[in-house]
């Protein structure tokens, strides 16, 4: 998989801290790209849990599913990693807690547990510009 993927983190107004209610998630990638197609026999085995948005309870991203043929999404640009971080809580699903939230666009590691997907910089703190 070629794609990359980013997360962008505003600085609080009044202080300049990172905030957490200001954080963004971007993909690279192009369709041929894992992150940017559905599966195309099956929903419910392929389907993430459920999250709680607000009132609703929303199937937001299909997990990916080994043996399991893949076509790009019809729209060419929805990347399944991003929608389900955007719908999610950024602080819930960041696994660097040894590592502060930081201010910019940074390249992050992304992961399927089984249940999420969930994320924290990569390694080399790589920044985009």
């Amino acid at each position: 998989m070629s794609a990359t993927h980013t997360v962008t983190v505003e600085a609080d107004p009044d202080d300049g801290t990172p905030n957490w209610f200001a954080v963004t998630f971007a993909c690279n990638g192009n369709p041929d790209d894992l992150c940017r197609q559905w599966c195309t026999v099956c929903e419910e085995e392929c389907t993430g849990n459920p999250i709680i948005n607000g009132h609703l309870i929303e199937v937001i991203a299909q997990a990916p599913v080994d043996g399991h043929p893949y076509a790009p999404y019809h729209d060419g640009q929805s990347c399944r990693i991003v929608d389900w971080l955007e719908a999610g809580d950024a602080e819930d699903t960041y696994i660097g807690e040894d590592e502060p939230l930081r201010v910019g666009t940074h390249v992050i590691n992304e992961e399927w547990t089984g249940d999420e997907y969930v994320w924290q910089y990569a390694e080399d703190g790589a920044v985009t510009a």
